[in-house]
Parts: structure tokens; sequence; C-alpha cells
């Protein structure tokens, strides 16, 4: 089964809020894709943030190992 996080669910993942959220993606991580949607929006929102520069580092780290399925007509 391959489960697609969304832009929410990403985000809460990276903020680290929710132990079990967490530990579920976690136990899931070779049955995870990223969308380049959700790629987009969460570089989006690094690049609008207070540190920009940090955020993106993060979402770089979060995203690396994670195959990104991209979006086509």
């Amino acid at each position: 089964m391959t489960y697609t996080l969304d832009t929410s669910i990403c985000i809460t993942f990276l903020r680290g809020k929710h132990p079990q959220l967490r530990q579920r993606v976690l136990s899931h991580f070779h049955d995870i894709v990223i969308t380049s949607v959700a790629a987009t929006e969460l570089y989006y929102g690094a690049d609008r943030s207070a540190d920009p520069a940090t955020n993106r580092g993060q979402v770089d780290a979060f995203l690396a190992p994670y195959p990104l399925l991209l979006f086509d007509g």
C-alpha cells in the first residue's frame, strides 16, 4: 500500500507537536510518496516564513527520502 501525505500532514509532522503522527509516518516510511503539489506548497510556506533559510532546509531534509509524485495532466 502507498500513502500520499498532504500538505497539512507534512506541516504537522515538521512542527513535531504530534508524536503519534510522527510514529505513524516513520512506521510507514517505505510506503510514503509526496506529490509535487504538496512539495511546492511546503516550499512556498517556508519561503514566506520568518526564517526562510532554516525552514527551507527542514523541508529539504523532510522530502529527501521520499519519492516525488509528479503532477501531470
